[in-house]
């Protein structure tokens, strides 16, 4: 874990600090380079040694073995099914993508419209974001300028409020900054609070995501780092390692523009609440909040914010029962904030920052009492930031010294799966193997985006992301695309497989191995078994969905794009997918 402090000259350092990924850390690694002269940055771990991911290797080799146990046809046979190369047919490197829709400038304007038209200056704006549920940025391989979200935009966005418009501002985030768990889990969810504190977050609820990390790690970010310093993040009723507020802050006072404002944050649900460990408290947030309510009252603050990590009915019900909380932020929200803000009593708002980080929401308070709202898309108008995009860089150089040492599963803990059609299918070719039986299909995907995915991870990300298995997954053959893991005979590298980059014939019909094998042979009814396992049929699009979702496929349309690579044969009278 690399917590960072801000030194006199305002340069950002980092020191090491988290145990469990100690193992991992061999010696510090060269700073990266191209860093700005105050920028932030990680001291990221340089895993000694080229070691292989023995492993996965051996795990790989069984089922491989087994795989073969049954298959007649030698690779020999299997190999005279790819024909030497005609310079005159196409190949993934020529005439890529020619078949693509032509798409008009996206403008952000006509899509979003503008942001705090008519405002005055108010005497303080509250920014609400949160539910960033680990999409820490846009993934990009479908270009930038579409998406939404990001930490880069959101901090443009923070800079503009105060440096711009010259705004005192105070920043909340609802928490639940990630939602899984494991060693890149730990790294992004690192990289995030650097972010976070780069960007001068205020207070930070902990949400039912933070719960899923060990209390140990949990803790390095919920205790204060310094006598002087306090942490981002307060909970009510979430202890670690007991409810001292010197481990977790039951409370957090904001002074700003003259105003005091108070935070404090619950989750709801019971003592089987899912925690990652024993040491991660839970008690009611009915009981903690009325012990806690007589301490809040002498703050005497101007207004009081309680974030709510559960259901729209709890939310509501504790409003209710706790008046004195003014503006209620909860986890239930839906994917994009009201355009309105939402009155649930007597001074009393509902505040929803839609999911993914995508959204801020700001109130403009005034000392007249008047109260505006603005929901905020984190567009491309906000350019990416300079000091987020170098924490991303490291980020992603650590993921990458991680892999390219002990590879993923050594490394990250990703562990390779036999894929779920390999007993029907066997093991994954390439789809230079499919090339000589099925030309037009195979040009059609050679002129198709799909057959240069990689080179999008590499030229048009940035950072490239070509080690980042959230990444990879929808990019290669024979990665699980949701889930994010490699099966055994799957992808492994650009230098070991490369046959198996980019998105190919198999990364929707399947392994290719006992289908080319099939149709060596006379058994009639294996061949049709086996091509009817790889026909795509009524789940076209279900597959294309897959990985071209809302989040990295926004302007997706399968009614217009699945056209452009569609490919179907007859074959023996029927059409094959």
């Amino acid at each position: 874990m690399f917590r960072y402090k801000l030194d006199t000259k305002g340069v950002f350092l980092f020191t090491v600090a988290t145990l469990s990924l100690l193992f991992l850390v061999c010696s510090p690694m060269t700073e990266a380079q191209n860093q700005k002269e105050n920028g932030a940055r990680f001291v990221a771990p340089n895993i000694g040694g080229n070691e292989k991911d023995n492993d996965a290797e051996k795990a790989e080799s069984s089922v491989r073995d087994q795989s073969e146990e049954s298959d007649e046809t030698t690779q020999t046979e299997i190999d005279l099914i790819e024909q030497p190369q005609d310079a005159s047919q196409e190949t993934p490197d020529s005439n890529v993508a020619d078949n693509q829709v032509d798409r008009e400038p996206y403008d952000v304007y006509k899509e979003n419209g503008r942001y705090f038209v008519d405002w005055e200056k108010p005497d303080v704006a509250l920014v609400f974001t949160g539910m960033t549920n680990g999409y820490i940025e846009p993934c990009g391989c479908a270009g930038m300028d579409r998406m939404k979200g990001g930490l880069s935009r959101r901090n443009t966005f923070l800079k503009d409020l105060r440096e711009e418009r010259g705004w005192e501002v105070v920043t909340i985030d609802a928490g639940q900054i990630t939602i899984g768990f494991g060693v890149q889990e730990e790294l992004k969810f690192d990289m995030a609070m650097n972010a976070f504190n780069l960007m001068h977050y205020d207070a930070i609820g902990i949400g039912k995501g933070e719960l899923r990390f060990p209390a140990y790690f949990l803790l390095t970010f919920t205790a204060p780092t310094s006598a002087s310093a306090q942490s981002l993040y307060t909970s009510a009723n979430i202890g670690v390692y007991g409810y001292h507020p010197t481990y977790t802050r039951p409370y957090k006072i904001i002074e700003r523009g003259g105003k005091r404002f108070g935070v404090t944050s619950v989750v709801c649900g019971d003592e089987t609440t899912e925690r990652r460990d024993e040491n991660l408290l839970y008690e009611s947030p009915e009981k903690k909040l009325s012990e806690l309510i007589p301490t809040l009252k002498k703050e005497s603050c101007d207004a009081w914010v309680l974030i709510v990590h559960g259901t729209e009915q709890e939310t509501l019900k504790l409003s209710k029962q706790f008046p004195i909380f003014n503006y209620v932020v909860t986890s239930d929200t839906p994917s994009e904030p009201p355009a309105e803000l939402r009155s649930i009593g007597a001074n009393q708002s509902l505040i929803e920052v839609g999911e993914k980080g995508k959204y801020a929401v700001v109130l403009g308070l005034y000392n007249d009492g008047n109260v505006r709202y603005q929901r905020v898309a984190l567009d491309s108008r906000y350019e990416s930031s300079p000091e987020i995009t170098l924490l991303m860089k490291d980020y992603q150089s650590i993921i990458k010294n991680l892999i390219t040492s002990k590879g993923f599963r050594g490394g990250l803990g990703v562990n390779p799966a036999r894929s779920p059609q390999a007993e029907l299918l066997g093991k994954f070719v390439g789809s230079q193997k499919c090339r000589s039986c099925h030309e037009e299909a195979y040009r059609v995907w050679a002129k198709s985006r799909h057959a240069s995915a990689w080179k999008s991870l590499k030229e048009t990300a940035n950072p490239p992301r070509d080690f980042d298995p959230e990444c990879i997954s929808c990019h290669v053959v024979g990665w699980d695309g949701l889930q994010h893991f490699p099966y055994v005979d799957g992808f492994s590298s650009e230098k070991k497989t490369p046959e198996l980059l980019n998105v190919g014939c198999e990364s929707c019909h399947g392994p290719g191995e006992l289908h080319m094998a099939a149709e060596l042979g006379n058994n009639e009814s294996l061949q049709e078994k086996i091509r009817e396992g790889m026909r795509l049929g009524t789940n076209v699009k279900k597959v294309c969905y897959l990985c071209h979702d809302g989040d990295n496929s926004p302007s997706f349309d399968f009614d217009v794009y699945y056209p452009m690579i569609e490919h179907s044969e007859e074959l023996d009278d029927e059409d094959e997918e």
